[in-house]
């Protein structure tokens, strides 16, 4: 391993001296987890990525046995709930499984949980029986109540801080925790996506600097074997809550930044790596390494200024909104990274409803309602603002300029670098503009479409409606999933009336892994690693 250890140095410093890093970082504005971002461009264009699903790896047997590679940065701790460092996180999410979890299409599920009832302002959960801590104790109510005390006394410090978001109260009863709200709050469901920690392994040792903190004992399908400082984590499997691996050890070195975590991927001293678009076109063409896609919730969308008199007309928002080739852009532009969305929520969620979306794309319809609304290209002068380091985003808006000048618009792209893009959509001097949300990972719109959210920046399209914020405020307040989907059935109607956006698409990220991980890849939005036990490393390998 000291070999090792010298081959990471190197690669950081050859980053250090020899590379740019070409991300975008911009942020326009942030309020807790939602972020207007700027996005990076896609760095090539290709139109296919390689799958876990072709024939030859769906032929391939399972195989015990072998090493898995990946990174992190340098822990402070590795107690979960303690920890700040988002990759860090990923990796304990491995040795620690949460209360509840959420599916692919967003669902809460019970994963320590057995089952709860969600009534009014009372939360009631309970817990199954006959799970274990990697010390072979049982797994009780009393780790559960631990850990949100330990959530509490960290304050918004701890990454899980929304766990105790609208919470007044929570006792514990057998195998039953009872939570009291201070208002009726359905996403509080949500918030308990939190890893549990053993109350008597951790009690009184929360402390980054007590003796436990870098030797975390979990119940995840890994355990924790050793650690050596700003070198190496080592884990082994066990028999976790949900199964037992087939990858005998996971091997995480210790990288400084994003750029070395790409390096030693390329340069296979480790196999997984999460990635988005900006990234992983340039490894679509090697077939060494696999490419599995999974949602996100980074939205982007065609924005309106509600100051302006002329995008205030609802005819004119249809018309604009029906000659925007959403799936088009999504295909040709985002290459199919992406899932096409004309509102803002993901056609993949639960709680979607197609038969609530009536607005297509139709340059035909769009032609007749300008036509009908007696509209000149004499006032109907527009422009799309965007910013000219994301060429997605310029072709995007060169493509519905197009369309709208088909339909009687007189329409040009107005090109901004970042800064100043930024700076007119704070001070209104836009009419149009392509941008992206990161919506949180409740997929909440309030933050966003909110006549509150105008004074917070959020809602930089100046959008408000006393309808809109009632609707919103009754998904929040559902009394459990069959009141929230009809909830959200009726907001997803009203938000396809109103368009207070046009929705181009949900953008996807990916887990990359080499030739030799095989199996079963199901990365979620909270856990790029779920369902880790079913993966296995070729003969080769081992």
């Amino acid at each position: 391993m000291k070999k090792f250890h010298y081959i990471v140095i190197a690669l950081s410093a050859l980053f250090l001296f020899g590379c740019t890093d070409n991300t975008e970082e911009n942020t326009l504005i942030q309020v807790t987890d939602i972020t207007y971002e700027n996005p990076t461009e896609i760095t090539d264009n290709t139109d296919s990525i390689n799958s876990e699903d072709s024939a030859s790896r769906q032929n391939a047997s399972p195989r015990y046995g072998g090493t898995l590679k990946m990174s992190m940065r340098i822990p402070k701790t590795l107690n979960p709930l303690v920890n700040e460092d988002v990759t860090v996180d990923k990796v304990l999410k491995i040795m620690f499984e949460p209360l509840f979890k959420k599916d692919n299409t967003g669902k809460v599920v019970p994963n320590i949980a057995e089952s709860y009832v969600f009534t009014n302002d009372i939360l009631t959960i309970k817990i199954k029986s006959g799970l274990k801590w990697h010390d072979g104790t049982d797994i009780t109510t009393k780790d559960v109540i631990f850990s949100l005390d330990t959530i509490k006394s960290l304050g918004d410090k701890s990454i899980y801080k929304d766990a105790l978001k609208n919470v007044s109260s929570y006792t514990e009863n057998g195998d039953t925790i009872t939570i009291k709200l201070s208002s009726p709050y359905y996403y509080s469901i949500y918030n308990f996506c939190f890893p549990v920690i053993s109350s008597s392994y951790y009690a009184n040792k929360t402390d980054i600097n007590s003796d436990v903190s870098m030797k975390p004992m979990g119940n995840g399908c890994f355990k924790f074997s050793s650690y050596r400082q700003a070198n190496e984590l080592i884990l082994e499997k066990c028999e976790g809550i949900n199964g037992s691996p087939y990858i005998d050890k996971i091997s995480v070195i210790i990288t400084e930044d994003r750029q070395t975590d790409l390096y030693a991927f390329e340069q296979a001293v480790t196999d997984v790596i999460q990635s988005d678009i900006s990234e992983w076109g340039k490894y679509s063409a090697n077939k060494k390494i696999n490419i599995k896609e999974y949602d996100t919730n980074n939205f982007e969308f065609l924005g309106y200024n509600f100051k302006k008199p002329l995008l205030a007309d609802i005819s004119v928002r249809q018309a604009i909104s029906q000659a925007v080739p959403s799936g088009e852009i999504t295909k040709n532009v985002y290459l199919n990274h992406g899932i096409t969305s004309r509102i803002p929520i993901n056609p993949n969620m639960w709680f979607y409803s197609e038969d609530s979306i009536s607005k297509k794309y139709s340059i035909k319809n769009a032609a007749n309602i300008i036509e009908k609304k007696g509209y000149t290209k004499n006032n109907l002068k527009i422009s799309i603002l965007v910013n000219y380091e994301n060429k997605s985003r310029c072709e995007a808006a060169s493509i519905i300029s197009d369309k709208l000048n088909q339909i009687g618009f007189d329409c040009s792209v107005n090109k901004q670098p970042f800064d100043v893009y930024q700076n007119l959509l704070k001070s209104d001097n836009f009419d149009l503009f392509i941008g992206g949300i990161k919506l949180s990972n409740l997929g909440e719109l309030k933050p966003f479409l909110s006549s509150q959210a105008m004074s917070s920046g959020i809602n930089v399209c100046n959008y408000s409606s006393a309808q809109m914020d009632e609707l919103l405020t009754k998904t929040e307040t559902a009394s459990g999933d069959e009141a929230f989907k009809t909830a959200y059935e009726e907001l997803q109607k009203f938000i396809d009336r109103e368009i207070p956006c046009t929705g181009i698409c949900f953008k996807y990220s990916a887990i990359l892994t080499n030739e030799n991980i095989h199996g079963e890849k199901n990365p979620t939005i909270d856990n790029i690693y779920n369902d880790i036990h079913k993966w296995y490393i070729s003969d080769n390998q081992q």
